[in-house]
């Protein structure tokens, strides 16, 4: 939850009990560009179905047990960290994604497809995402990748040979490594 009662993004002021009633993000941001001034937290608005087609946050993004959010933004960039939780509507990862930190994904059980054209700085973790069956072999990751119980993965891109630290765990349909 929001530590404030109350969160000022782009001149608009929106308070936590209005973000938690939220189906879309609120119709004040005609454009579809949401730029946040500092961190960004979506827990527990199950009511929420779709965010801007273009989102960036000074701060970390937090998006945990939106159940009927069915999109996430086409391109996201965030300067801190991501985490992505129970969210079990969610297919896709955005078309184009640069997190400067860590990108955590779990308990997204329809998470099927990564884009080629991601970037993730520090750690990418993703875990109890089912239906994922592989790793793009064009993303651009720079230090830890962590994957864990993603029972539809079944194969590694070339590229993951050059990450610094690489862990999998509890991946039982993995056929070949790189």
């Amino acid at each position: 939850m929001f530590k404030k009662s109350k969160i000022e993004m782009n001149g608009f002021t929106i308070t936590q009990e209005e973000i938690l009633e939220m189906s879309n993000y609120p119709e004040n941001f005609k454009d579809e560009v949401f730029i946040a001034n500092g961190d960004l937290d979506f827990t527990g608005c199950t009511k929420l179905k779709a965010l801007p087609k273009i989102l960036g946050v000074d701060g970390n993004l937090i998006i945990d047990g939106c159940t009927n959010l069915t999109a996430l933004p086409e391109c996201l960039i965030v300067k801190g960290s991501v985490s992505i939780t129970g969210c079990n509507n969610i297919v896709t990862l955005p078309t184009k994604i640069v997190v400067f930190e860590n990108l955590f994904v779990t308990q997204c059980p329809a998470l099927s497809y990564l884009s080629d054209d991601m970037m993730v700085s520090q750690m990418l973790n993703i875990e109890n995402c089912h239906n994922l069956t592989t790793i793009p072999a064009n993303m651009q990751y720079i230090g830890y990748i962590r994957i864990v119980n993603c029972q539809g993965l079944t194969s590694l891109p070339e590229q993951l040979i050059s990450v610094n630290n690489l862990v999998i765990k509890d991946c039982l349909n993995l056929i070949s490594l790189p």
